[in-house]
């Protein structure tokens, strides 16, 4: 179930950086051997130890989720809680190549637990690093 899936928020990810100049608004914040994970730097918003923002995942090859879609990009609004140390996907559109393959908003969805170790983790952190002093 795509939902399901998404409730992960840690098994996906991208291609590589925009080749329009683009490159400085996308901070790299995590990546395994399947991905790499980046936040888009002007779209950060933050409230209290929240952060909210575009996060785009690369897939160095495409990836086949459940549904059978197979994309090299996604990109996601995700909200994280830094203090809960939890992350909830708010919007999804995945990507093959520059063809859109499956877009939806999953804003009803309950925010889940980061796991240590994992690139949630690592986009948890950097996201919360970005919150102001």
């Amino acid at each position: 179930m795509r939902k399901a899936l998404f409730a992960g928020a840690c098994a996906v990810a991208c291609f590589g950086l925009p080749a329009n100049g683009q490159e400085d608004r996308w901070l790299l914040a995590a990546s395994s051997e399947l991905h790499a994970e980046y936040i888009d730097v002007e779209t950060v918003s933050t409230s209290g130890r929240r952060v909210t923002a575009w996060v785009k995942r690369e897939y160095f090859e495409p990836y086949t989720d459940e549904a059978g879609d197979t994309y090299n990009r996604e990109v996601m609004r995700v909200r994280y809680d830094c203090q809960a140390r939890t992350m909830a996907v708010m919007d999804v559109h995945q990507h093959l190549d520059n063809r859109v393959v499956w877009s939806g908003n999953l804003s009803s969805e309950a925010p889940v637990a980061v796991s240590p170790e994992s690139v949630g983790e690592g986009s948890l952190q950097t996201a919360c690093s970005l919150i102001p002093d």
